[in-house]
């Protein structure tokens, strides 16, 4: 979630507990919607920053746990926020970067590492990059509000390094191993004349069926390269 569409949660936003008519349901799960955001003002609005910003949310248990000991802890006040200031107004989305800051210098958390550099975007950024390796970039941009999965997987997703393993054929290469061994760079002869060139053709039709060798050979560079010479003399004739 974003910061602002967090900090405009109301409980009647979540369902922590089934209702009546689905406490027999096996299937269901703790959830909440998304429907408004607080914006720089401060004022609650009821839309989302993009189209995709109204969505419903499922709650993972540990959330829910949370959610419900906040609810019991909070004093009850007229806007319904689940997060609320002590004058019973909405927290301003631009004040909580400085809170995560002056929680970094309390002494209770000071060995904490790992606090060093978070901001409230990291935290949409780590569960981008868990739903990805999970599910998919696309489940990924359902569950952040985006309209488009390349903002989601080129901001958002921070994907480990996988290094493809093609040792399988490179070892081939190994200097000192032949060619019967399976490994090693294959040694081509050459095919007919003895210093390595191809006999003479009459024609191209003929020229193109004697056999070569492979591309890197002396004898395949040279008619390639008497047939670039010629390509070249009737251009700029």
């Amino acid at each position: 979630m974003r910061i602002g569409e967090l900090l405009a949660l109301r409980w009647s936003d979540i369902e922590l507990t089934a209702p009546p008519e689905r406490r027999n349901d096996e299937d269901r799960f703790p959830w909440l919607m998304v429907n408004g955001q607080i914006p720089s003002k401060g004022n609650r609005v009821d839309y989302g920053k993009t189209d995709a910003a109204i969505r419903p949310i499922a709650l993972p248990d540990w959330a829910a746990a949370l959610l419900r000991r906040r609810k019991v802890a909070q004093t009850p006040n007229d806007l319904e926020a689940v997060f609320v200031t002590r004058n019973g107004t909405w927290h301003y989305p631009t004040n909580i970067p400085g809170r995560l800051r002056h929680l970094r210098l309390l002494d209770d958390y000071a060995d904490l590492t790992v606090l060093q550099g978070v901001t409230p975007h990291s935290f949409r950024r780590t569960v981008a990059t868990e739903i990805d390796e999970v599910y998919d970039a696309e489940a990924a941009k359902n569950q952040l509000g985006h309209t488009s999965k390349t903002v989601t997987e080129r901001h958002y997703i921070n994907r480990r390094l996988v290094v493809p393993d093609y040792r399988a054929a490179t070892e081939r290469l190994a200097p000192g191993r032949g060619k019967d061994q399976g490994t090693g760079p294959t040694k081509w002869a050459p095919t007919t004349a003895a210093d390595g060139l191809l006999p003479p053709a009459a024609n191209r039709a003929e020229r193109l069926a004697q056999p070569r060798g492979p591309p890197w050979s002396n004898d395949a560079l040279r008619v390639r390269t008497r047939a670039m010479r010629r390509a070249t003399t009737r251009r700029e004739a």
